[in-house]
């Protein structure tokens, strides 16, 4: 996989914005944190594309998408409206994908509580559709809280599984290790 497959699509603002797809099977946006590029993403994408159709992209102003200009909208609600742009371009259903968004602003901001509450709160209201994830809600990387967001990641990823048996679960496992011995 490289970098080399960059898409653009046109945002509400006509603000060319970057993404790459990689894989195939259900839908799988992936973002990462405000400042870093899709590249950030690559141990995460190289293991969920082989399942899913994984769609990373690059905020506005970073990476392959355009640079901004001073007066540049870069609000959440920019870049909330900017990912709906790549979800139109490949009729994808907000309410049927997963989303996984690494270090988000509400994370950033300190707001882990509020992200967790509503993915929580999407997955308590759609019991048998663990697709229905709110891209806000979902942090994985966020060493002081991570205790917190694993079983509610792990049940929006749906580990019914026994340990081991699911390649999802494997790779969230080989993550909580990671936390544990380098945070």
């Amino acid at each position: 996989m490289t970098a080399t497959n960059a898409r653009f699509a046109t945002s509400f603002d006509g603000h060319p914005v970057a993404y790459y797809v990689f894989g195939d099977g259900p839908p799988l946006v992936m973002s990462t944190g405000i400042g870093v590029d899709h590249a950030g993403l690559w141990p995460q994408i190289e293991h969920f594309a082989r399942s899913r159709r994984v769609i990373a992209w690059d905020y506005r102003g970073v990476g392959r998408s355009q640079p901004l200009s001073r007066s540049a909208d870069v609000s959440v609600e920019a870049h909330a409206r900017d990912l709906a742009a790549y979800e139109q371009a490949h009729a994808i259903n907000p309410d049927r994908r997963v989303a996984i968004n690494i270090s988000f602003p509400l994370v950033a901001s300190g707001r882990v509580d509020e992200a967790l509450e509503w993915l929580d709160r999407d997955l308590a209201q759609h019991p048998d559709d663990i697709a229905v994830i709110e891209t806000k809600a979902v942090t994985l990387i966020d060493a002081k809280r991570h205790g917190e967001a694993t079983p509610i990641v792990e049940r929006a990823l749906g580990f019914r599984e026994p340990s081991g048996s699911n390649p999802d679960r494997r790779w969230a496992e080989r993550w909580r290790e990671y936390l544990a011995t380098n945070h």
